[in-house]
């Protein structure tokens, strides 16, 4: 069976809420709905984009971030009345572009396809140093399908020996 691949947006709009946008099929724009998503093969999957990052320049653009803050306050009183607003910008940028995510193809178990991990980065600025926070996209959905594929693989292998389930044990 030929590899086969989901194409993410990967620009800074590309997200709606929490959920990525894929590349819908037939060319339909992007999408939300991986049902709708095409499925490319690694060739079709690897003609990228000229927003892609290249791996040395998402490094190197981690490296560089710079913090800029800035404060506005404005306060307005009349005879009979007064109003104050305030107004906080905080923002994180890099001589080079940085990545929204991080992709990272790994095999979970022997005998188990290959899973493409997206990990979403966030810059965080609360602090006197910028943090980089990692969170796994689509992680339930992910470990779900590779917790089916994995009872799939042991079931070929047992065969009507055993039946299995997936869930957890309790020994209470």
């Amino acid at each position: 069976m030929d590899d086969q691949f989901y194409l993410q947006d990967s620009r800074n709009h590309a997200y709606v809420g929490d959920g990525l946008s894929f590349w819908g099929f037939g060319g339909s724009g992007y999408v939300t709905d991986l049902a709708k998503a095409q499925v490319s093969t690694r060739d079709g999957a690897c003609d990228h984009r000229d927003t892609d990052i290249p791996v040395a320049k998402a490094i190197a653009a981690v490296r560089t971030i710079t913090i800029n803050a800035s404060s506005e306050s404005e306060t307005t009183v009349g005879e009979t009345s007064a109003s104050r607003s305030a107004m906080d910008q905080i923002e994180a940028r890099s001589k080079e572009t940085l990545p929204v995510s991080l992709q990272f193809s790994t095999v979970p178990f022997e005998g188990l396809t290959e899973q493409v991990i997206t990990l979403r980065l966030s810059v965080i600025t609360s602090g006197t140093q910028p943090v980089l926070k990692l969170r796994w996209v689509g992680e339930e959905v992910q470990r779900e399908d590779i917790a089916q594929e994995f009872k799939a693989a042991l079931q070929s292998n047992i065969g009507e020996a055993d039946v299995l389930s997936l869930g957890s044990f309790d020994t209470k």
